[in-house]
């Protein structure tokens, strides 16, 4: 699915919307990180998050994306995407609450640290929001711009707990019922029990189940689980 702006605003990409929501963020142990996002802003807010893949990181960016009554006043920037740069550039230039994701991937391109720097001091000059998501800390990604690392490591830094079991649970479950079906306790403690840890491989085999659960017209039950995914 594409969210549309107006024609000169970035273009927000979002897989299955409903579920990069603040309502459908499960966030475990992670409240100080959710509470600090969503805090009344009176001055620059600038945030580091750190974490592996599958923690947590791009939805918060793209739930904070959405949300408010102004939108267009928002940029979502996906440095792994082949628009990085325009986007950037773009962001650059206005906006109130700026989201990068991946920025290491930029690092000691031609340009581009010229415009994170530029969006770092906009936004500290105009009482905005950066918010910047990576694997790595700041302190752990070097930028060839000498101002543009200490800025950068300047920002309140949090580092994404995994989550629980119980957590984990609760994302499936949620996924299945905008999918609609219903995923049995006695389901959901077999595969967290045996599956893998990685959210997003559980998540993978979700969708799994979900086509073997439509192609065969059968309800996602453990023999069923058993069977396509091998447990």
């Amino acid at each position: 699915m594409v969210l549309k702006k107006n024609p000169g605003q970035l273009t927000l990409p979002i897989d299955r919307a409903h579920e990069q929501t603040w309502e459908s963020f499960v966030p475990g142990p992670n409240q100080e990180i959710l509470a600090a996002m969503s805090q009344p802003r009176e001055a620059f807010t600038g945030i580091w998050l750190c974490g592996n893949p599958g923690s947590g990181k791009t939805h918060l960016l793209r739930a904070l994306a959405l949300e408010g009554e102004h939108p267009e006043r928002r940029f979502y920037v996906d440095a792994n995407g082949p628009r990085a740069q325009h986007q950037l550039e773009l962001a650059a230039s206005g906006g109130k609450v700026i989201l990068i994701d991946e920025p290491s991937r930029l690092a000691h391109r031609s340009g581009v640290e010229d415009a994170l720097l530029a969006i770092y001091e906009r936004l500290r000059a105009t009482r905005g929001m950066l918010v910047v998501a990576d694997r790595l800390a700041a302190v752990a990604t070097e930028f060839g711009t000498a101002d543009l690392n200490s800025r950068l490591r300047s920002l309140m830094h949090y580092q994404m707990v995994p989550l629980r079991d119980a957590d984990k649970a609760q994302i499936l479950r949620t996924r299945a019922t905008h999918r609609g079906y219903v995923l049995s306790e006695a389901v959901l403690d077999y595969w967290l029990a045996r599956g893998p840890r990685d959210l997003q491989l559980l998540l993978t085999d979700l969708d799994r189940l979900d086509r073997a659960s439509l192609a065969r017209q059968r309800h996602v039950t453990v023999p069923l689980l058993k069977e396509v995914l091998g447990y």
